[in-house]
């Protein structure tokens, strides 16, 4: 009797992403145009082979860790500091929005009072929330 797990090679489950084991998109910095240029293989250096094996498994890890829909938005990246730019851009929004949340908090904190009709409890977990949220 056979198993599934028989039909598929390492990395190829339909359940789970592929695993990054190959060093596939290196680039270097082209001194004439000073734009990124592919690498051909054969002249990857250690480091490079190092570096690139590093960027595979973290972002085999990443993929792991996200659901389908995540990982459906992170799909077209390249690098882990591409993917976890974006899913940070995705979760916290982008620098100027951050500010913003960040100045109204603030605002919030300065004319925090208690509201009537609050108890001390109430109003200690809504201070609470607040400075969590600053």
């Amino acid at each position: 009797m056979t198993t599934n797990n028989a039909m598929f090679f390492e990395g190829q489950s339909v359940t789970r992403p592929p695993l990054f084991n190959d060093p596939f998109d290196a680039s270097t910095i082209d001194t004439e145009t000073n734009r990124p240029r592919p690498k051909i293989r054969r002249k990857l250096t250690a480091e490079d082979r190092t570096h690139l094996t590093l960027n595979a498994k973290a972002m085999n890890v990443l993929y792991s860790a996200l659901d389908s829909n995540e990982s459906v938005r992170v799909n077209g990246c390249k690098s882990v500091k591409e993917i976890w730019n974006k899913l940070r851009e995705i979760h916290e929004g982008s620098e100027n929005v951050r500010e913003q949340k960040k100045s109204i908090l603030v605002t919030k904190y300065e004319s925090f009072k208690m509201e009537p009709h609050e108890n001390i409890d109430k109003m200690y977990c809504r201070f609470n929330d607040l400075i969590k949220d600053l």
